[in-house]
């Protein structure tokens, strides 16, 4: 069976800029650097454990509205940080990992835009979600501490996945934790 392949226009690049070199996003703390970033309607955000920094799509400047680190973003040490932008509801949908005082992760922290533009009025709706409810699986409930967490976005939810510890730093498994949209829009996030 032979089968032939249809040949595709080549890409071409649109816009080409540096959101942030290794300088910039070098924690020596944290290798490699965690990057991430998204595309929304109008902006270019890239997020890392010390730069959250938005750009204008076009032109590939920064817009000036977001350049902070996702610790003063969050009110909280943040690790693990990660940001998508939900085109279903034009929305902005940022996470991380909550790190208390003691250094140990406490909590998965959910940050919900109310518009598809980040601008200085936007606002955020904050959601916790204690180990207790992240980490079911562990005994005692709650006890040991999440890792990793990557973030995904569909019509119905928001779904973020991470790896599972236990209190002597045992890998668990991975746990899915899916947030419906329903529940973030009325202040009551349910997983």
């Amino acid at each position: 069976l032979i089968r032939t392949l249809r040949t595709k226009p080549a890409q071409t690049i649109g816009l080409n800029f540096t959101a942030a070199t290794i300088e910039n996003v070098q924690d020596p703390n944290v290798i490699p650097p965690n990057l991430n970033g998204w595309v929304g309607s109008q902006q270019y955000v890239l997020m890392t454990y010390n730069i959250l920094r938005s750009f204008n799509k076009s032109t590939g400047l920064p817009d000036g509205i977001l350049d902070c680190d996702a610790t003063s973003f969050f009110g909280f040490s943040a690790n693990d940080v990660r940001i998508a932008y939900d085109r279903f509801t034009q929305r902005w949908v940022m996470t991380c990992e909550g790190v208390n005082e003691e250094g140990a992760t406490a909590d998965l922290i959910v940050a919900v835009s109310n518009s598809a533009v980040i601008s200085a009025t936007t606002e955020w709706k904050i959601f916790i979600f204690t180990n207790a409810q992240v980490l079911p699986q562990i005994r005692p409930r709650g006890s040991g501490e999440l890792d990793y967490q990557q973030l995904a976005i569909d019509q119905n939810a928001v779904y973020v996945t991470m790896d599972t510890f236990d209190a002597q730093g045992y890998f668990c498994g991975t746990t899915l934790l899916i947030i419906y949209k329903s529940s973030l829009a009325t202040n009551n996030a349910v997983a």
